[in-house]
């Protein structure tokens, strides 16, 4: 580019500057209109006037850094330039360098002139090896602001010349009657703001309308995106005033007669700008500065004589507290600051999910966009990556912790919540979560209506309850389907997985996907997780072993207090059954693992509306194997064992018991485990003819119970010894129903020799199949035997398990029972081995 008009100015000659201002007088795509030294006290005026006819101003000296640039202060070596471009303020520093080097800077800034370009730049020298560079660091500082400033302060002076003077020439309480009959003539109308065509003025409205549209100051952004007309902005200017220094604090007591009294009031402001009677009227029916909140005084105008005061936090976040507006403690508590969880994850914000498409609804005409009421975190996290695509945030709205304030505190509430909207060009979302609507929530979010209609963009509903939908005005509503693929759960693991460099099959992520339905924040949980037991080097096996054990305990976090998780220590083939059973436990399994295939691919998942879970009675005699059964599908199933303990399930408070079965049931879906329920008839008990309170409410817990088992996703296994006191209605959901019968000599036989480990020293007189065929006792009655004559073995030196230490303990054994006819038959069985051993 050729004919660039630059300046030089400084506080003091300087050799460089000389020689940059001989090389820029040279170059050819440059012209030099300026090269003048100036005095510190005309810094400000002379800035800003030299800047408004040339397009690159170089400063020279140690400049005030409100001027220039807050990160750029005085620091030795450095020489400091302020260069602008057009419309826009660039500041950039250059360490120890010479002309070559600037005049190669401002080429790079003349072929790189733009609309947006106000940033700061800094010029690093060359190491070896590596060519110049230069490198963007920031933005500069705020130069609006100075212009309000500089207008409020020439607004003060022409006002205060407007006025009647004492004898002494101050403004203080009138006492001549010729004040007062100056106060009070009738004056010919004064000019309405918008017509004053003073500089101050002009040089105000220029710098607002000329300021980026894209990365606009504060000031400006009141100004061009909450829709202010010129006088309600010098309104706000007038009430920022006190703010911009203390000697206007002074004047506004000066011209409020009081000199307490240092903010401006409402008709003291009126009359600073024109006619008051005609500005008060334009206040009254354009109610920007009311709508907005932008005034202290709420939703209605302060009285003429009440001061004139800008809400908070608004002069922080206008004089550079970027953090203000939503560090403020109206607003802090009820946005949520981080993003969502998973928003890495979401692939389809232009894409073809059930998300295709957001981004552009974000940037529709619509007033509302109703999200589905199933997986909201899903639907949470594609707001924020459909806001990032149309390079937007999203203002993430908890409404629910609005429900502490008053009613009225909640519409003020909403009102700033908009506010912030529609000055950072945020997305609302409004998420009321999986809370149930009523009339408190209704009406919050009536409020959020009112006030998200002055937002320009629509709002995004997030609500588990359509009742909040239905409750939207009008039909200017889009609204997305529920449109849930069962593939995509495994795309949210390979996506967890890769961005922490684990790379899972797609036959692992389907399997995860299928098997631990976590929300989008457990998942990232999980993989963190896995990561870490892989780093620490206490996993070996392939990655779906750690992924799946994280899974389990993130999702369980809550289970604890209400089941007892054990890790199998069986497995089936320890099971000693009839064949016929035990291909059954072994269907079950089967069943569990291949309901991918059978639900999902095949399609039989749609003849199953309430529920896909699998669920199993194991019904015999205590100790025939029922808990050791459940103990070796859930090792098949390489998952825990989550046993309901009763005890704190069942509450005597109307409810509870209700509530603590959800969270059960809920918990053991997600963590992908089998839940048992031991001695299940006292849980699952016939329903009875309801004669009082207590029977109603008994059986309404078994009413629940029937309606949870059938929406149970997971492997549910009960077990009891009556079978006859469980309610039939139990019976007809259960897909399972196995009994398990007492060994017959066969299995005993077997169950002994399993009872004793391969390790336990046995002496050469133990008969097994002796006890099996004469002794019946259940597997757990032959475990108690074992263990008890091992016991008695350790205990007289002999260092040997022999039939006399068996049958000792089978005679205890049958004792417990109560079975003393069995003696009998013991005694003639251990004389028989007795004589046998003896011959």
């Amino acid at each position: 580019m050729s004919g660039i008009r630059i300046a030089i100015v400084k506080l003091r000659n300087d050799v460089l500057a000389d020689t940059i201002a001989y090389d820029l007088r040279e170059a050819p795509e440059f012209e030099l209109v300026s090269d003048e030294l100036i005095d510190a006290d005309e810094t400000r005026d002379k800035l800003f006037s030299v800047a408004r006819d040339v397009e690159v101003l170089i400063a020279f000296g140690d400049f005030d850094p409100d001027l220039l640039e807050e990160i750029v202060r005085n620091e030795p070596h450095a020489v400091i330039a302020s260069i602008v471009i057009g419309e826009d303020l660039v500041n950039f520093r250059l360490s120890e360098v010479g002309s070559v080097q600037l005049i190669e800077t401002l080429q790079v800034l003349a072929r790189d002139r733009g609309p947006d370009r106000s940033r700061l730049m800094e010029y690093r020298l060359s190491k070896e090896g590596h060519p110049a560079e230069l490198v963007e660091i920031g933005r500069s500082v705020d130069r609006l602001i100075h212009e309000a400033d500089k207008w409020v302060r020439a607004t003060i002076s022409a006002y205060a010349k407007s006025l009647p003077r004492t004898d002494g020439e101050y403004l203080t309480y009138a006492t001549g009657p010729r004040i007062v009959e100056d106060l009070v003539r009738t004056a010919p109308p004064r000019r309405l703001a918008e017509d004053d065509d003073s500089a101050h003025d002009r040089e105000l409205v220029e710098a607002l309308m000329t300021e980026s549209a894209a990365h606009p100051e504060p000031l400006a952004r009141l100004f061009q995106r909450l829709g202010l007309t010129v006088t309600e902005f010098k309104v706000l200017l007038l009430a920022l005033g006190p703010d911009l220094g203390v000697k206007i604090q002074t004047a506004f007591g000066h011209l409020n007669d009081d000199l307490g009294r240092k903010q401006p009031t409402l008709g003291l402001a009126c009359s600073m700008l024109g006619n008051p009677i005609d500005i008060r009227t334009e206040l009254e029916h354009e109610k920007g500065l009311v709508r907005w909140r932008l005034l202290d005084s709420g939703d209605v105008l302060p009285r003429a004589d009440e001061p004139a005061r800008l809400a908070q936090p608004l002069p922080g976040w206008l004089l550079g507290d970027e953090d203000a507006l939503f560090g403020d403690a109206s607003l802090r508590p009820f946005i949520r600051a981080g993003a969502y969880p998973g928003a890495d994850y979401i692939s389809d914000a232009e894409g073809v999910g059930p998300g295709a498409g957001l981004h552009q609804s974000l940037a529709g005409r619509s007033r509302w966009i109703v999200l589905p009421p199933r997986h909201l975190d899903r639907w949470r996290a594609r707001c924020d990556a459909a806001a990032a695509a149309t390079k937007r945030t999203t203002l993430r709205c908890q409404a629910e912790k609005l429900l502490v304030l008053a009613p009225t505190d909640q519409r003020e509430a909403t009102i700033r919540l908009a506010r912030a909207a529609q000055l950072f060009d945020m997305v609302p979302m409004v998420d009321f979560g999986i809370e149930p609507a009523d009339d408190s929530r209704l009406a919050l979010l009536g409020h959020f209506v009112d006030a998200l209609g002055m937002v320009s963009h629509p709002a995004v509903l997030i609500a588990a309850d359509r009742r909040y939908a239905a409750n939207l005005p009008g039909d200017d509503v889009t609204a997305y389907a529920a449109d849930y693929a069962e593939t995509e759960a495994s795309e949210f693991y390979r996506a967890a997985a890769a961005s922490r460099g684990l790379k899972l099959t797609t036959s692992d992520c389907r399997r995860l996907g299928t098997e631990f339905e976590l929300t989008l924040d457990l998942i990232g949980q999980a993989v963190e997780l896995a990561a870490f037991d892989r780093q620490s080097g206490r996993v070996g096996e392939e990655l779906y072993g750690p992924m799946a054990r994280a899974c389990r305990t993130v999702a369980s976090a809550n289970l604890s207090r209400l089941v007892q998780v054990s890790a199998p220590t069986f497995a089936l083939s320890d099971v000693i059954l009839p064949a016929e059973q035990h291909a059954q436990l072994g269907e079950i399994v089967s069943q569990v693992e291949q309901a991918p295939i059978v639900l999902n691919q095949w399609g039989f998942g749609s003849q199953l509306p309430y529920g896909r879970g699998v669920s199993a009675l194991f019904a015999g005699p205590s100790g025939t194997g029922k808990t050791m059964a459940a103990q070796g599908i859930a090792k098949a199933l390489k998952t825990d064992l989550f046993t309901v303990d009763l005890s704190r399930v069942v509450s005597k408070y109307i409810g509870e018991s209700e509530k603590n079965l959800d969270a059960v049931f809920s918990d053991a879906e997600k963590a992908n485990a089998v839940l048992a329920f031991h001695e299940a008839d006292s849980l699952f008990n016939q329903r009875s003819e309801t004669k009082d309170a207590h029977d109603r409410y008994a059986n309404l817990e078994v009413a629940y119970l029937l309606q949870r088992m059938e929406s149970f996703t997971g492997l549910a296994i009960l077990t009891t010894n009556l079978k006859q006191n469980i309610d039939s209605a139990f019976l007809r959901r259960l897909r399972f129903v196995i009994e398990f019968p007492k060994p017959d000599a066969a299995a005993r036989e077997a169950i002994w020799r399993q009872c004793l480990p391969d390790a336990a020293p046995l002496a050469k007189d133990v008969e097994l199949h002796l006890l099996a065929r004469e002794i019946e006792l259940s597997g757990g009655n032959i475990r108690q035997v074992t263990l008890r004559a091992a016991f008695a073995a350790a205990s007289d030196g002999s260092g040997q398990i022999g039939m006399r230490h068996l049958f000792a303990a089978t005679r205890a054994e049958l004792i417990k029972l109560g079975r003393t006819g069995g003696l009998r038959q013991l005694d003639e069985l251990q004389a028989y081995h007795n004589r046998t051993m003896a011959a």
